[in-house]
This record gives structure tokens, C-alpha cells and sequence, in this order.
């Protein structure tokens, strides 16, 4: 076993539990819970690509889509029009590529965890 792999596996398995924890007790604080989980995880995929020179990969559509349900969330919630882009995105891009590239949520390895995660929880968020 790798080091590190039971601590990102605890983590990510957490993060899966709180997220359906929240949604099906308090699902209010779900798009704040979004952004708490997403930041970190955000911030150590560009770190890592950055670390092999693929920093570039963090500028694509799926990353335009959480940005966007960020600014949602936080500046303009009452917003309709960028509720509904954010909205028909997430359900098209985000859960079609999913779909289309089989994405599998692995708990163990922390980058296709952030993919899986990336892609499906726009979704179901707001």
C-alpha cells in the first residue's frame, strides 16, 4: 500500500458521507458544502499538474462549470438566467462526459476522486 493512501481514502470517503449526509438532512447547506470541499481539492489538482507542467488541463470547460456554480452561489444566487446556464451545463457536459468517459469514483486515489467529484456535483447541488 502506497503512504498516504489510507489518509486519502478516509478523506475522500468522508467527503462522499458528508455530502449525502447533508443533502438528505440539511440539503440548504449543500452549495456552501460544494464550495468548502471543492476549493481544496481544486487548489491541489492545479498544485500537482503545476508540479508536472499540465497546469494547462485546468482551464477546460468541466472547471468553466464549477466556476460558474461558484459565482452562483456565492454573488449572484437570485439570478436566473445564470442559474439556468449553470444548470443546462452541468447536466449536459458534467454528467455526459461521465457518462461518456466512465469516470469511477475511486476513494483511494485522489485525482479520480476529483474528477468524479468535479463532473457529478454541480448536478446535484443546486
Amino acid at each position: 500500500m502506497k503512504r498516504g493512501h489510507g489518509i486519502k481514502y478516509t478523506m475522500t470517503f468522508l467527503l462522499v458521507v458528508g455530502y449525502f449526509y447533508l443533502l438528505f438532512e440539511f440539503p440548504h447547506y449543500i452549495p456552501y458544502y460544494y464550495i468548502a470541499t471543492l476549493m481544496p481539492l481544486f487548489l491541489y489538482r492545479y498544485v500537482s499538474y503545476y508540479l508536472i507542467n499540465r497546469q494547462h488541463f485546468t482551464i477546460e470547460i468541466c472547471y468553466f462549470i464549477n466556476y460558474l456554480l461558484m459565482v452562483y452561489i456565492l454573488v449572484y444566487p437570485d439570478d436566473y438566467k445564470l442559474f439556468f446556464g449553470v444548470f443546462t451545463l452541468s447536466m449536459s457536459v458534467g454528467i455526459g462526459s461521465t457518462i461518456i468517459l466512465s469516470f469511477k469514483m475511486v476513494f483511494g486515489d485522489l485525482q479520480t476522486f476529483i474528477n468524479a467529484y468535479m463532473h457529478v456535483a454541480p448536478a446535484i447541488t443546486r
